[in-house]
């Protein structure tokens, strides 16, 4: 029988690091809250470089693509996928 995992919204990770800020260590709230120690301590991280939005879970970009970076208002300014070929050709040419 497989070990089933929960979940960790950003509800949860919000608690987990206003819990950080006052005092709490990671390994109590790891063995008691049920988040995994690494992840809980990269959260913690980011949380105190970038603050609540770090704590939004990402989507999983595809190797092979490269996206255009966020223009300061937050529009996206273009995307593309880059094939081997295009690859080798920038690197080598």
């Amino acid at each position: 029988m497989s070990k089933k995992y929960k979940k960790h919204g950003y509800a949860e990770r919000l608690k987990y690091m206003h819990m950080l800020e006052d005092g709490y260590s990671t390994n109590y709230i790891h063995i008691h809250l049920g988040i995994r120690k690494d992840l809980l301590e990269y959260l913690w991280i980011r949380y105190q470089a970038e603050g609540s939005s770090a704590l939004l879970k990402k989507k999983n970009v595809k190797p092979g693509e490269r996206y255009a970076e966020l223009e300061g208002d937050g529009e996206l300014i273009g995307m593309e996928a880059i094939t081997e070929n295009q690859v080798e050709h920038k690197v080598f040419s």
